[in-house]
């Protein structure tokens, strides 16, 4: 081989090489197929639409499913941009289902916040939405702050904590005077009343009731009509107060009677 031939042969080779080097690099600088965008994937900071649902499902126990955390702002927000839809899950902002999603009713519609629990049999209580607090465990304001409807009780309100003496199970206030802080339509019932009797004979009862003291607002009335009879008064004291009549009684003699706190000092 000449020396003009060998100095072609090296320079077609070393074209070559550098052919190489600049497709190896050329390659790596382009993602590979494997690491290509899915258009499936969520994309951070951008809408994702869609006309599907979209769910995530965990089936290790005690592994949360879903989380977001915000360190300033809203965690997760959940929009129902539909007014006009009617139907299952029409306009539902955020809905949050425990057990059988089959026994959820289908009248939630125009509804921020849907929570429903059914009952899985394990014991305990299924509740929809739970709230706690430091202070203030569930909040609601509008034209009804709160609207309760229940098959048995439309309401519950309960003082659990026995190491506050004073605590309210529940409070009704104004702002104003000329405000009502509690109506009543229908039947009112308070556990602390009752009907009794003076015995034939007699001019006093005594009543036992647990939690009265001698600061307890006691009243008293006959049920039973009789002439020239009438309560003289009530004197309570503690776990206990007598209804006194002004003379002793020809025959069995009722009164009804009920039992409020005094305000001045939570006493009875």
């Amino acid at each position: 081989m000449s020396e003009t031939s060998e100095l072609r042969s090296r320079r077609a080779l070393l074209v070559a090489a550098a052919g190489s080097a600049a497709a190896l690099a050329a390659a790596a600088a382009v993602p590979s197929a494997v690491l290509a965008a899915d258009p499936n994937d969520l994309v951070l900071g951008a809408d994702n639409p869609t006309t599907v649902e979209t769910g995530i499902t965990q089936i290790t126990d005690d592994i949360v499913g879903f989380r977001v955390t915000s360190s300033n702002g809203v965690a997760i927000r959940g929009i129902s941009a539909t007014p006009e839809a009617t139907g299952h899950q029409a306009t539902v902002g955020v809905m949050g289902v425990f057990g059988d999603f089959s026994e959820a009713p289908t009248t939630q519609s125009r509804t921020g916040v849907y929570g429903f629990a059914s009952d899985d049999g394990t014991g305990g209580i299924p509740t929809g939405v739970v709230g706690q607090g430091i202070d203030t465990g569930v909040y609601g304001n509008g034209t009804y702050g709160v609207d309760g409807e229940g098959d048995l009780v439309g309401v519950f309100a309960a003082s659990i904590n026995n190491a506050v003496p004073s605590a309210i199970a529940l409070w009704a206030a104004t702002t104003s005077i000329s405000h009502r802080a509690l109506r009543v339509e229908g039947r009112a019932e308070f556990t602390r009343s009752g009907r009794n009797y003076v015995p034939s004979g007699a001019s006093a009862k005594t009543i036992y009731l647990s939690g009265v003291t001698s600061s307890s607002l006691v009243f008293a009335v006959l049920s039973t009509n009789r002439s020239g009879i009438f309560v003289r008064a009530v004197a309570p004291t503690t776990g206990k107060f007598v209804v006194y009549l002004n003379a002793k009684v020809p025959g069995t003699t009722y009164f009804s009677w009920i039992v409020f706190t005094n305000p001045a000092n939570h006493g009875g």
